[in-house]
Parts: structure tokens; sequence; C-alpha cells
């Protein structure tokens, strides 16, 4: 009988999203025949060599040093650090990302937060929160409502995504840009611009929607020069990554242009731990039309089918490689 093979996993958070289903994992056979899985918190030292398989979202440096036989690896989402993944090439380590099992949730998220933001919908929860949501109280912020039909939008980022996204927004404007890091060819997308130009193309534009992943030339890459040319009352929603924001110069252009900000990722840096993405006390939290939520843009509750599907899917591939 040919001997299983040792997968570490750091699915270990107390999260529905982040903690493996073991009973949903136990009726996948063909992983239960061939493979053996064990969270990277327990695992001994004297395991780590017997590692072929790695799978998870938090792999570290120290982590592919520690695993010599590490053959294969799998994220359970895409936006997986560029420095990481130049390390598992350079080692010749097999590795995927769980690349279109977030579109649709996110794609739900940033529609939600689009009408949140423009039909009082947000604003009407805090208003409840201050018992004024009445009529009088709305009517003074009513210059904040729009139609979202017909307003002009930016799009920050062209994955599946944005991809997906554009397909919806079409059905509510035709007046929507695309900027991308590379060149693209579409013939239904009239204005396609570089990322270079980012500081011209923001100017009046009612929304502008990041999903750019984090690379070296994403990085701050909304900073100063950038949100000083939004318009007065342009929406920014963000569920990209986090740190291709500079948060202090977001914080003050919000004030200076009345920006109203959806952001569900944030800096590592603001992280206080896994389970909660920023302080309490965070700067956007208590404006009136802001909406922040604590990364769940991606939240599905089919998400572990999907994931093992596609994990399965996966070592079956590589299964050669990776004996």
């Amino acid at each position: 009988m040919t001997k299983k093979i040792l997968i570490a996993h750091d699915f270990n958070l107390k999260l529905k999203m982040y903690s493996l289903d073991k009973k949903l994992l136990a009726k996948n056979q063909y992983i239960k025949k061939k493979f053996y899985l064990k969270d990277c918190k327990i695992l001994l030292d004297n395991e780590k060599n017997n590692v072929k398989v790695f799978w998870g979202n938090r792999l570290s440096e120290k982590q592919i040093n520690e695993f010599k036989n590490l053959k294969f690896v799998q994220f359970g989402c895409k936006g997986v650090n560029d420095n990481i993944k130049d390390i598992l090439k350079r080692k010749r380590i097999k590795f995927s990302v769980s690349k279109k099992i977030f579109v649709k949730p996110i794609v739900a998220s940033i529609i939600g937060s689009i009408f949140s933001s423009s039909r009082g919908i947000g604003l009407s929860y805090y208003l409840r929160s201050k018992n004024k949501n009445d009529r009088t109280g709305i009517d003074k912020y009513s210059n904040y409502i729009n139609n979202v039909f017909d307003e002009k939008f930016l799009l920050v980022g062209y994955g599946e995504i944005n991809k997906k996204l554009y397909s919806i927004l079409r059905n509510f404007s035709k007046n929507i840009s695309v900027i991308n890091r590379s060149q693209i060819i579409n013939k239904n997308i009239k204005s396609i611009q570089n990322l270079k130009k980012l500081s011209t193309v923001v100017k009046n534009k009612k929304f502008i929607i990041n999903t750019l992943p984090l690379t070296n030339d994403t990085k701050n890459i909304f900073n100063e020069l950038v949100f000083k040319k939004f318009s007065m009352n342009t929406v920014f929603i963000n569920y990209g990554r986090g740190d291709t924001v500079n948060f202090r110069d977001l914080i003050k252009y919000h004030k200076l242009k009345k920006m109203i900000v959806c952001l569900d990722v944030f800096k590592k840096s603001q992280y206080i731990n896994s389970y909660q993405p920023f302080d309490k006390k965070f700067y956007f939290s208590k404006k009136f039309l802001n909406i922040i939520t604590p990364h769940i843009g991606s939240y599905d509750n089919n998400y572990w089918e999907k994931q093992i599907k596609i994990f399965s899917q996966n070592l079956n591939k590589f299964v050669n490689i990776i004996y």
C-alpha cells in the first residue's frame, strides 16, 4: 500500500471561511484515500520534512524553507504576495491559486456598496442610530444621493472581478472607463487606459472601484497625487488590496473632497489580529455615509464545497509531481 502524502494546512482560525470543514472534506474519497492533513500549528518539527503539499492562505518564507520536500501549494485565495510566488518559482515548487472562487460574492459586495452609499440606505442606518431617521434628516444630505444610472464609473484593474462587474454595470451606465496594469483589447470597452495614467483618469468620475492586486507597482498607488484629482463627493470603493492605498492621504482627501469610502480591505499594518482588520476606533467607522466592512467581501456559504473540489482536482493533476 502506498504511503499517504502529508498535507500541511493553515485553515485554523475560528471563522467559517478559515476553518477547514472536516465533515465535507471526509466525503471526498480521493483526498481521504491518498492524503492526510495536519494543521501547521500542531505540526511536529520531525514531520516538516514529510510535508509535500501546503494548502492555505498564510504560507511564509520560513515555512517554505522548513518544508524541505514541498512539491505543491494550493492557495485558498487569489491575492498571494508576489514575494512568496517568486520564492516558489525559484525553488520550482508548483502552486495554484483559487482564482474564480470569490468572483461572484465580491461582485455582489461591490454592487451592495454602490447602492448603499448612493441611495440613502447607509445614511438611513446612520440616522437611525441618532434617532433622526426621517425624511427631514435625510433631506439635509440629499446631495449625496444619486441615481447610479448614467453615472461615470472607473474600474481600476481588469481581472475576473472587474470583468464580471463591468458586464453588470453596463445595465446601469454606458459611461464606464477601465484602467489596467497591462494593455487589454476589448472592442466593447470605449475607454481603456494604462495604470500610469491613474491620476488623470480619476477626474470627473462618480464611482471609482479598485480591485488591484498588490505588487511593487501598485503599492500605495492611490495617494495624494491621485486623491487630489478626485471630484467632490466621489465614491471610492476598495475590494482589491489594502496596501494599494496610502491611508494617510485617503484620510486627508476624504475630508477635503467630502468623499464617500466603501472599504473591505486594509493595510497589513492596521490589523490588530487575524480577526480584527482595524481598531474599533477606526477613523472612518462613524462617518455617516461610509461603509466599512471587516474583510468579508468574499464570504460565501458554499466556499468549502468549491474549495475542496478545486483542491481535489489540482491534487489529481499534480499527483505525479507530488510523488
